[in-house]
């Protein structure tokens, strides 16, 4: 903030344009997603991403951070849906839980692998005279670029089009490995093998008037909020209970690294006994249960006791949202109702 001339206030306005920018575009680029498939989109989608999080290390001013962090939304917005639905036509119901948490495992393990990248990339502050989250943005945008490149290689369209996007004339399975992998799909859930060529209104209107993704709407909001609140100023926390600045980045990794096996363990649980809805509520609970106890830790002036606070609120204030997803998903009664919904 000092770097670039901001202040806290501003630094809080530029995240809520980051969010601006992926609920403005979240339910059109899965609409570009359905129509042109994930392998195209979803490595465009990376490319894009990966170029404006390079160039933010060239802001100078509030205009250009307000600028590149509403960019970042928008080319942010409907990776995961994205990626979750293109899940969804791949596995079946019963499979469905562990692939999504799987997913998100990328997700958990790159927030708290950063964490740690950054405590030692932000040592390089002063080399060519560069602050240290110049090196930052540069290091993590171009392993982004290069993620897209790979994934242009190996990411298949669809059952229909079984190969990646820069290798269009390489099929990836055999007419064999494709007939069992549709008709498996197609036994478990017949509404996947009516898929459109494009989401219509009739789509938005039976997405949008289904209760039922509201209530998952309802879910998400109150999971995420504060959970995406907490996790951006983790770091800060952890440097205010009195650990230096630095350290405070990688300290604010370990509940995140702690959220992947337990993760794991709730969604193999969900998927082997089907049980959708008690996992998302024991999950959210326990997400709960780390705000009271960050409460209570404001009255202590323990700094273990109140970083314990910190880790027990990221190791379980994620993985109710993949869960609520899969859930969700599962009451979807055709592949555009559930393009929608995944991006709502």
């Amino acid at each position: 903030m000092e770097d670039v001339g901001i202040t806290q206030d501003q630094f809080n306005v530029g995240q809520q344009m980051l969010s601006l920018g992926i609920v403005l575009f979240e339910i059109p680029a899965n609409m570009a997603l359905y129509r042109v498939g994930p392998g195209k989109w979803l490595t465009l989608q990376l490319f894009l991403f990966g170029t404006v999080s390079t160039f933010q290390a060239f802001q100078t001013n509030y205009a250009s951070f307000i600028a590149t962090r509403f960019l970042l939304g928008l080319t942010e917005s409907g990776f995961i849906p994205g990626g979750l639905w293109t899940l969804s036509t791949w596995y079946t119901r019963s499979e469905t839980a562990k692939r999504v948490m799987i997913f998100y495992f990328g997700n958990q393990f790159g927030q708290a692998s950063a964490k740690l990248l950054a405590y030692g990339i932000l040592h390089m502050r002063g080399i060519g005279g560069k602050a240290g989250w110049f090196y930052l943005f540069v290091l993590m945008g171009g392993f982004t670029i290069i993620s897209g490149f790979i994934l242009g290689f190996f990411l298949p369209d669809s059952f229909k089009r079984p190969h990646p996007a820069f290798l269009p004339k390489w099929q990836m399975f055999t007419d064999r490995e494709i007939h069992i992998l549709r008709n498996r799909v197609h036994i478990d859930d017949p509404a996947k093998s009516r898929k459109k060529k494009k989401i219509g209104l009739a789509a938005f209107k039976k997405a949008f008037s289904n209760w039922r993704m509201w209530a998952h709407f309802a879910i998400t909001m109150c999971n995420n909020g504060p959970q995406r609140a907490f996790d951006t100023y983790a770091p800060s926390l952890v440097r205010e209970f009195g650990f230096g600045q630095l350290r405070a980045n990688a300290m604010a990794a370990v509940g995140l690294f702690l959220q992947i096996p337990v993760s794991f363990l709730f969604s193999w649980f969900s998927d082997h006994f089907n049980r959708r809805g008690e996992m998302v509520m024991a999950g959210f609970s326990c997400h709960l249960l780390g705000y009271i106890f960050n409460r209570i830790f404001t009255e202590v002036s323990n700094r273990d006791a109140r970083y314990f606070g910190v880790v027990w609120t990221q190791t379980f204030g994620t993985f109710s949202h993949p869960l609520n997803i899969t859930w969700m998903s599962l009451t979807c009664t055709d592949s555009e109702e559930r393009a929608l919904a995944m991006a709502l």
